[in-house]
């Protein structure tokens, strides 16, 4: 048992369960308001102005989400944390009667925001425990899966241009700051974002990966997996594909073998442990 490979599919639900339902930028927050029911829920025009200069004049879309904190965790230490969103107890009623799809949704897109470098993290900690000897397993639809070396994975990165969904989160802190008692968390708010994914050399053609993008919901439901996933795995290919539905252009920026260390270090770490308890 111990030699069985892995699903890069498998651990890619785990890791990603791990990573949004312990994101330090939601602390027990909850849904009080989105864009998606209310359409008058959004910021005034000369605050996204003055805190977003930099906003691309491509964006076709906006969605605002609105979160707050209840007291009490919304899940107790016994208890699994759910990966959605958990409706505010102040909420109007269109909003605590959101289907789940869309507080799925919501969730995935939130908590992806600028997080594809953590997501790469995640991977790197946890092949650093995995047994040596131990391959990855990547399976693409019926066919058979292929089995790869850990070690043989690359980070390709890209600069994202012309996006289309401007999407943003205001996030209230439980402790009032001086200078204001909210956090604002976007995407889509600047070109040229960098964006990295993680990738596996194809057996079958020296120029083609079998790429894994964890947090690509983050740029919108039209982005997700072939198969409604909320992350995409397939080939470099199909992921170009995918992605010109959220931009008009990816530039390559380098290929890398590594991320390093960052403030999402010590989560990566605790994450991918509980992963591999799993």
């Amino acid at each position: 048992m111990d030699s069985e490979p892995i699903s890069l599919r498998t651990l890619t639900i785990l890791l990603k369960y791990e990573r949004s339902t312990s994101d330090a930028r939601f602390p027990n927050v909850r849904l009080i308001n989105t864009s998606f029911v209310d359409l008058a829920c959004k910021l005034p025009t000369q605050t996204i102005k003055a805190e977003f200069p930099k906003k691309p004049k491509t964006i076709r879309e906006e969605h605002f989400h609105h979160f707050g904190h209840q007291g009490a965790p919304a899940f107790s230490t016994e208890e699994a944390i759910v990966a959605t969103c958990i409706i505010h107890p102040t909420a109007q009623p269109a909003i605590k009667g959101l289907s789940l799809k869309n507080r799925d949704l919501i969730f995935n897109i939130t908590r992806g925001f600028n997080g594809c470098f953590h997501a790469l993290h995640l991977y790197q900690q946890f092949f650093k425990l995995y047994p040596p000897g131990r391959k990855v397993s990547i399976q693409l639809g019926k066919e058979e899966p292929i089995l790869f070396e850990p070690s043989s994975r690359v980070i390709p990165e890209f600069d994202l241009f012309g996006t289309k969904l401007f999407s943003v989160s205001m996030v209230h802190s439980p402790i009032p700051q001086e200078s204001r008692y909210f956090d604002l968390l976007a995407c889509g708010d600047e070109e040229g974002r960098r964006h990295a994914i993680l990738g596996f050399p194809s057996p079958n053609d020296p120029e083609e990966y079998l790429v894994v993008d964890m947090t690509s919901l983050q740029y919108g439901e039209v982005v997700g997996g072939v198969f409604g996933e909320p992350y995409f795995i397939g080939t470099l290919k199909d992921w170009n594909v995918m992605m010109s539905k959220c931009c008009d252009k990816l530039v390559v920026v380098k290929v890398s073998q590594l991320v390093g260390d960052s403030k999402f270090t010590q989560n990566s770490k605790e994450c991918a442990e509980r992963v591999l308890k799993k």
